[in-house]
C-alpha cells in the first residue's frame, strides 16, 4: 500500500501533538501533589501511539 506524501509528517504532528496533550495530567499531579507517578507516563505513551 503506497503512503500518500505527507503522512509522515501528519504522523509526526499528531505524534507530538497527542504527547503534549498527554502530558498535561502528569503535569498537573507534579505541581498540585508534587509527586511524579511513573503509572501517569503510561497515558503519555499512549498519546504519542
Amino acid at each position: 500500500m503506497k503512503e500518500e506524501n505527507g503522512s509522515y509528517l501528519w504522523g509526526i504532528i499528531g505524534g507530538l501533538l497527542g504527547g503534549f496533550i498527554a502530558t498535561i495530567p502528569w503535569t498537573l499531579v507534579y505541581v498540585y501533589e508534587n509527586m511524579i507517578l511513573s503509572l501517569l507516563a503510561i497515558i503519555i505513551a499512549l498519546g504519542v501511539l
